[in-house]
Formats: structure tokens, sequence, C-alpha cells
């Protein structure tokens, strides 16, 4: 009896054992089959080819990518948590963009439908590259007044920049707030716009061009060895400022942008930390026209920790997402919260630091990359994150 009970005991043990190590791997990680439909814009009708849908998991950032549909679905098995969506086909030679940020996928059968727009075609002028973060003196101290954007033509024929407007986004990628009305599928909301001067055929741009537009058109040498020559530049932004303690430098051989609308009184400069979103658009009005009928108010709520929420209002103007022909979203890593364009502009980010006040985002831009075929074609799928090299080496420094 003594042996039959060891003997049970011994096979009971071993059975636990085996028990243990044939646990469910997936008990840990619990997983849901997906069902991802395609909804393409009211009006269009066809099946999405050479379509890729990437899941990034927000707690993990694994990425898991899907690439078979059949009638703008398919099934895909995931971890459950919360994701970002990001979906690229094309239809009829056209391309379509899709994105969906923060869904949650906690049941073990789930349906998400995912609402695709028209991506922007290229064949036009794009932002090739935007300095925004400054140089640094040879004392190691901040200098202002060398910030540039540069336009490329990428496409096979001249393109005038008469009436393209450079747009600084009303809102910022690091904060994370509703906005109503929400306008974004239709505008881009601006608290700068400033516009390339020109009757449509002034200011030529030959293909695989650029056309440099900056702060201060000046030799910045001679104030900061540490910065690069602007004077030959194409066009510069100037504010007649009222304010005798923030006054703007004019370069006289240098034209100015019509300056449409800004939203400080004093002078205006690129976010030097990267927490707004910028864009070229050709403008298809006149400022008065512009200023009398597209003028945005919203309201919003401010979270502050520890108080009930504010009731916030804000004024800015809102610029067609037709008249948008390239768009970059900036931020950071560890305070990004949301892009500030249309998916179908900009469903990415780029940035430069990793973090708020990085001292290593001086003397550094974001750069567009080049095609791995050929150099002087800049890739432009409407995805800063892939498109842009971060942290990259100015173009005046290089």
């Amino acid at each position: 009896m003594k042996v039959f009970t060891k003997l049970s005991l011994f096979l009971l043990m071993g059975i636990g054992i085996v028990a243990t190590g044939c646990k469910d791997p997936n008990k840990d990680n619990p997983q849901s089959q997906v069902t991802v439909n395609l909804v393409l814009p009211e009006g269009t009708t066809g099946e999405l080819s050479e379509v890729s849908c990437n899941f990034t998991n927000l707690n993990t950032t694994a990425k898991t990518s899907v690439t078979e549909f059949v009638a703008n679905s398919a099934i895909v098995t995931l971890d459950k948590g919360a994701y970002t969506v990001e979906v690229s086909g094309k239809l009829d030679e056209y391309s379509y963009v899709g994105l969906a940020e923060n869904i949650s996928i906690m049941e073990d059968n789930q349906t998400i439908e995912i609402q695709m727009s028209l991506g922007k075609i290229s064949g036009d002028l794009v932002i090739a590259e935007i300095f925004f973060t400054g140089t640094t003196t040879p004392e190691d101290e901040q200098y202002s007044g060398d910030q540039y954007i540069r336009l490329y033509n990428n496409s096979d024929d001249t393109v005038y920049a008469d009436g393209v407007a450079i747009l600084e986004s009303a809102f910022m990628t690091v904060d994370d707030y509703t906005y109503t009305p929400d306008i974004m599928s239709e505008y881009f909301s601006a608290d700068a716009v400033y516009v390339i001067p020109g009757d449509g055929d002034d200011h030529p741009v030959a293909p695989r061009s650029s056309l440099i537009i900056c702060d201060q058109a000046l030799d910045h040498r001679e104030a900061n060895p540490n910065s690069f020559d602007l004077s030959g530049a194409d066009f510069e932004w100037y504010d007649d400022s009222p304010n005798p303690n923030f006054l703007d430098t004019d370069n006289p051989d240098v034209p100015n942008l019509d300056k449409w609308y800004s939203y400080t009184a004093t002078v205006w400069s690129l976010h030097n930390r990267g927490f707004r979103s910028y864009a070229i658009a050709r403008m298809e009005t006149s400022k008065e026209e512009f200023l009398a009928n597209n003028l945005y108010t919203y309201n919003y709520e401010l979270v502050v920790p520890g108080y009930d929420p504010f009731p916030m209002d804000g004024e800015a103007y809102k610029v067609p997402n037709e008249w948008i022909i390239d768009a970059v979203n900036l931020s950071i890593s560890s305070m990004f919260q949301q892009i500030c364009t249309d998916p179908s502009l900009d469903r990415g980010w780029t940035h430069c630091g990793e973090q708020d006040h990085d001292e290593n985002r001086y003397n550094k831009s974001v750069m567009r990359k080049s095609d791995s075929q050929n150099k002087f074609i800049l890739i432009d799928s409407n995805n800063s994150t892939e498109d842009f090299e971060a942290d990259a080496v100015p173009f005046f420094l290089r």
C-alpha cells in the first residue's frame, strides 16, 4: 500500500509537471482575431490593391503587418491592447491612405473600420527640409535668426512658386485636446500664413532644384561662426514689429513673403522645439477674401491635473486640404500626443531631439530622404516618420 501511494504521488507530480510545461503560451498575452474593413470615401467604389496595413502596439511598440486583403477586408490575429493602424493602397492609379489612433483591441473577435482618404499626388513642390532648431555659438549659447525652410521641385517640369503659402499649425502635436468643431478632415488650421508674392509666373523653380525661405537673409557667420550664409536666400519672412524690444531684421536685397496672418503681434519664428506642424499650400484666393471667409473659431477643455476641466476657445484660419501640396508634422517622442493634419496630408511625424528642451536638438534639421534608385527624387509617401531623416545634418552645414 505504501509503495502504491508513493507511486501514485510520483505519477501525480509528473502529470503536474507536464501540465505546467504545456501551459498555453497565449495565456499571458491573450489574443484577438480582428477583421479589418477599409472604408473608401463616399462615392468611391472598387477594390484597393498593393495594400499595406501596419499595426503598432502602443505598449510594446511591436509591429504587425497585413498585406493580403480581399474586397478591402482582411483578418489578423493580434495581442490584445491599444494600437495605431496605418494603411496605404492604390485604386485606379490613385493612392489612398488611412490612419486610426489608439484603437482598443480587447475582444476575442473584433471588427474595426479604417476610413480611407485620397492621398496627395506628388509632382509639385515638397518640403525638403525644415531647420527649426537654430544653431549654437562657440560659447554654446542659443542663436536665433537662421531658421529656414527648403522647398524642392520634385517633378520633371518647371513649377512656379507664386502664391505658395508657408503655414504653421494652430495646434501642437504635444497637446491632447479635442477641438470642436473638428474640421481636420477638410482643413488645416493655421496660426501663421506667409505667402510667396507674384503674378503666377514670376518665380519659376526648375526640376530637381530648391527654393530657400528663411527668417533673416543674412550671412549669420558674421555673428556666429557656427552658423551659415543665408544672404542668398530666395525669400525671407519679415515682421514689422511695433515693439522696440522685439524687432526683425530686413535684408532689402531679398524679397519678403507677403504676411497674410500671424498670431503674434511682434516677430514670428518656427517653434524651435518642434511642437507644431508645417504645410505649404497654393492659395486659390486673395488675401482679403481669405481673411474674410476662412476664420475658424474653436473650443476645447484645458485639463490641469487636480482641477476640473476649464473651457477654452481660440481662433485660427482654416486652409482647405485641397490647397495643401505638402505637410510635415513635428514632435518629440517623450511628449507626442497627436498629429495636426489629416492623414491624407501626413500620417506620421519627425523630430530633432527626444525630449522637451533637448540641448542635442540644436544644429540639426529634419530632411526628406532621397529615393534609393535616384537621389534627385525625394520620397513622398505622406508619412513623415518614414519619409524624413530625423536629427539630420542641415543642408548648409554639410
